[in-house]
């Protein structure tokens, strides 16, 4: 995340396959993330005005959005790929989205990286790629679950109560 065109400059010429989000308020709830064209290179010194997430794109198979609660984790895998909105899921909820099982070494890893960020929960954006390989996107400490609750039936807001109800 930066809002220093230079600092985006230099990424762009190690990933030219850039994408990016724009932060802040918008006159659109959400901002869609959108490849960094030659155009918006252009327009690059408004940034500071503006920061945003850039980042290298990367191809994938299907999306997972993984939520942890405690140390509890669900994660639902969103066939992206077949949708209108292959780069962003967020615009599509025509595809399919089910509960998907995690390989415990990724699971591991991902409680691992919640307890060193000292989060009790995140909503974390994940991909993998054609080839197999998992590839971590993002953590919001703020992420929303409840999409992913009401098209899989993944009980993320049980596990809520009971979180702030034990204590734990």
């Amino acid at each position: 995340m930066t809002n220093d065109a230079t600092q985006v400059r230099q990424f762009r010429e190690r990933f030219r396959r850039t994408i990016y989000k724009a932060m802040g308020e918008t006159a659109h709830e959400n901002t869609a993330t959108r490849f960094l064209s030659d155009e918006d290179m252009a327009r690059l010194d408004s940034l500071s005005n503006c920061p945003a997430i850039f980042q290298e794109f990367i191809d994938a198979r299907f999306d997972i959005r993984v939520t942890v609660v405690g140390n509890r984790v669900f994660a639902v895998r969103i066939d992206s790929q077949s949708g209108q909105s292959t780069l962003d899921w967020r615009f599509d909820h025509s595809v399919a989205f089910e509960l998907f099982e995690l390989e415990p070494s990724i699971e591991a890893s991902v409680l691992l990286l919640l307890r060193e960020l000292g989060l009790t929960y995140g909503a974390i954006d994940m991909r993998q790629t054609p080839e197999g390989e998992y590839v971590f996107l993002e953590v919001n400490p703020a992420g929303q679950y409840l999409f992913a609750e009401l098209l899989t039936g993944a009980p993320i807001s049980e596990a809520m109560a009971q979180e702030l109800l034990l204590g734990h």
